[in-house]
């Protein structure tokens, strides 16, 4: 059964060619990530048991982990907004679709933070690392 560290991990690796020549590796997907080599290690097998990672490639079935976002996640991990709280912009509100959408005017979703410089209603993220790894690697945001 997958974690939401799990789609954390696979969205990840998803971006991992960015890792310059070297590519993707766990250390570096551990300091990236803010998370430990095992948890790292567990959610690449799970993603594979899940047939969301191809072993012999070493890559993310794009399709399939698509599919899965769109059809299995919100049933997996129904979002709710919760109270008005500072974070960090997430969703829609998050470049790069926040350029893309007109302001509403309700309050963004937001990852909780006490560092965070928006107001909005608060969302969990899928790991609560997410927003270390938002603050790292924009790209993961």
């Amino acid at each position: 059964m997958l974690r939401p560290s799990d789609i954390f991990v696979a969205l990840a690796l998803c971006d991992r060619e960015r890792g310059g020549p070297d590519g993707w590796t766990y250390p570096k997907a551990s300091d990236e990530l803010g998370l430990a080599l095992s948890v790292i290690h567990g959610s690449v097998k799970r993603l594979g048991q899940a047939r969301l990672w191809i072993a012999g490639a070493e890559v993310i079935d794009r399709q399939r982990l698509a599919r899965f976002l769109v059809f299995g996640l919100p049933a997996m991990l129904p979002a709710t907004l919760g109270e008005n709280t500072r974070g960090v912009p997430t969703a829609w509100a998050a470049e790069p679709l926040a350029s893309l959408f007109s302001r509403e005017s309700d309050l963004p979703p937001v990852w909780p933070d006490p560092r965070g410089l928006v107001r909005g209603r608060a969302v969990a993220p899928l790991h609560p690392s997410a927003p270390y790894a938002a603050a790292t690697s924009p790209e993961l945001g």
